[in-house]
């Protein structure tokens, strides 16, 4: 007789991913992350097992006793608790004393910002993924969209051309032409004799289409 896995699924341990912050990816350059404990009460911990919690405004301070806290992080309330609570209260983090005096001298020494990035359950407790992260300027913004929807677009052409395009590589050019003259007006950029930017930041296959055009 085979014998029975001994692997528990992720809903068997309590593993699940409760929020994650999108925002947080797109207004900073996330650096080292943690991962702290979080002290919740009865309502809260209810809550965040039956629905979801909101972290775009969500992060850490640590206070004169050392002691990490979130701040901003918005728990909806449970209906019919008996005892409910504060929705966007401060809350105390489980965090070693290494990882504190790591995540202090982010902050005192080299001026970067403590957000959440992610709320999970993992062994049926609630954790908290840190990082230390330091704020994009509007350029460092726009250049991230920019980078972001070129590596889509031209994705996007790469699957149309395997599919039936006799030159898969020019759907991709064609692609990552469109997004280059949107960046035109924003941040100039070098051309090359083909007529596609040379910068890796706006031209994401531009190794491959060069040996594509041989």
């Amino acid at each position: 007789m085979a014998r029975g896995s001994s692997k528990k699924s992720s809903t068997e341990t309590g593993d699940r991913l409760v929020s994650k912050n999108r925002r947080a990816f797109f207004d900073y350059e996330i650096g080292d992350s943690f991962e702290a404990g979080l002290v919740l009460i009865g309502s809260e911990a209810r809550q965040l097992r039956e629905g979801s919690a909101d972290l775009s405004d969500a992060w850490v301070d640590i206070d004169a006793r050392g002691e990490a806290w979130v701040k901003g992080m918005r728990i909806p309330p449970l209906k019919h608790a008996a005892f409910g609570h504060e929705e966007r209260r401060p809350r105390k983090l489980l965090l070693h004393k290494e990882q504190i005096d790591r995540l202090r001298g982010y902050m005192t020494r080299d001026g970067m910002t403590l957000v959440v990035t992610k709320c999970y359950f993992t062994k049926n407790r609630a954790k908290l993924e840190v990082a230390a992260a330091r704020g994009r300027k509007k350029h460092d913004k726009r250049q991230h969209i920019r980078e972001r929807d070129a590596d889509r677009e031209a994705r996007v052409a790469m699957r149309r051309g395997r599919r039936g395009c006799k030159k898969p590589f020019r759907a991709a050019e064609i692609a990552v032409s469109r997004i280059n003259q949107r960046a035109d007006s924003v941040v100039p950029r070098r051309v090359n004799r083909s007529g596609f930017a040379t910068h890796a930041a706006f031209c994401p296959l531009a190794g491959r289409t060069r040996d594509a055009n041989g």
